[in-house]
């Protein structure tokens, strides 16, 4: 819904524009000669083929982008088996410390009980 109202209002504004600049020029590109061209549609297709070439380096960058990384080939399968690596590793490094921390906590329990025993007595 948004998109059409952009559009309305660009279409209007380019209306608007054709109306203030409908006197007619001539354009010479080396040997063709246009005459009698609106200048609206001058600064109009002007905008337009600057989009245009602008959206092609805008896509070949992405591209570009997408085939490689840091001058090496990028796949998306790489990428994943690498993440999956550094969760195992990290999963191995949570697990070596779950099993100090749970040996730590142990012999406290045990000095605990030690200590209170031998009070007792």
């Amino acid at each position: 819904m948004l998109s059409i109202l952009l559009s309305a209002i660009f279409g209007l504004a380019i209306g608007y524009f054709a109306l203030q600049n409908a006197a007619p020029v001539t354009i010479q590109m080396g040997e063709w000669v246009f005459q009698d061209v609106p200048l609206y549609l001058v600064a109009v297709g002007s905008l337009i083929l600057g989009i245009v070439i602008s959206s092609i380096f805008f896509f070949a960058r992405v591209v570009s982008a997408n085939m490689t990384i840091h001058g090496r080939r990028h796949h998306p399968m790489t990428e994943s088996r690498e993440t999956v690596a550094a969760l195992e590793r990290r999963i191995h490094d949570l697990e070596l410390e779950n099993a100090r921390l749970t040996a730590t906590h142990d012999n406290h329990m045990r000095d605990t009980e030690y200590r209170s025993g031998a009070m007792s007595s």
